[in-house]
């Protein structure tokens, strides 16, 4: 038998993985045991306000035998026996209240695994355990850990759904679903693409430019209409072979007069 661990605070109990995931019910086991069945004195006893020996809410007794080989569950209690509470199919367990017993099924699966087993010596509990089964018939021995004292009175101070919102692990609360989350994340990231792909398929159009009524049309866009001050090169031809034709007929008709 290997050194069993105690849980000394609500951190040990976290790590510990006893009770979790639902459908187990051994972290509802273990706060109803504590605030119904346990009472702590100042001088650090824990007395039982319950009867474990007459069966009551479905206790019976633990035979503390080899585990398939690997030794005794339980160190040796000096010929104290041992309790065991949590089966859910026994007769006295309807006793338990409903929020212990709302996930069980009635087969022999993870709803039923989880058990708390205590010494008992003259009205004081020596001890305390919680353990599952590792098989049908066996529990499990790297899951069998020992309940401090400082443990207990924290989950007597302790409102159940406090209590159990501290005792989960973490790695136990998935926020959201993982699939949908990666889904909405791909889906986003296909909009962004398109979006991107769209802006560079659709050419970039640059608005028309308006022209000013005030202001004249521009040479250079209108190459086919010449200013009005700018004469044709055949009118300064015409206009000088006039010119000297008069010129011409002014001499003769001087030289004619002399």
């Amino acid at each position: 038998m290997s050194r069993i661990k105690t849980l000394n605070d609500m951190a040990d109990l976290q790590r510990s993985g006893f009770g979790q995931p639902s459908p187990r019910h051994g972290l509802k086991l273990l706060y109803w045991f504590v605030n119904n069945c346990v009472e702590v004195t100042q001088q650090n006893r824990m007395l039982s306000l319950c009867s474990p020996s007459t069966g009551d809410f479905g206790f019976r007794i633990f035979h503390n035998r080899d585990e398939g080989g690997k030794g005794h569950l339980l160190p040796d209690s000096s010929n104290l026996p041992y309790y065991e509470l949590g089966n859910l199919s026994a007769s006295g367990a309807k006793s338990l209240p409903e929020y212990v017993r709302e996930k069980y099924t009635g087969f022999q699966d993870k709803s039923n695994t989880d058990r708390i087993i205590i010494s008992l010596e003259s009205g004081t509990f020596r001890s305390i355990y919680v353990t599952r089964h590792e098989t049908r018939s066996n529990f499990d021995p790297s899951h069998t850990f020992c309940v401090g004292r400082k443990l207990v009175r924290t989950i007597k101070n302790l409102q159940r759904e406090d209590f159990l919102r501290a005792a989960k692990r973490r790695g136990n609360v998935r926020p959201r679903c993982d699939t949908k989350l990666h889904a909405e994340q791909s889906d986003r990231n296909h909009l962004l693409q398109g979006s991107s792909r769209s802006q560079l398929l659709t050419p970039h159009r640059t608005p028309a430019l308006s022209t000013p009524s005030h202001q004249p049309y521009s040479q250079d866009l209108h190459p086919h209409t010449a200013p009005r001050h700018r004469l044709h090169p055949h009118k300064h031809t015409r206009t000088l072979s006039g010119f000297c034709f008069i010129l011409l007929f002014l001499l003769t008709a001087a030289v004619l007069l002399c």
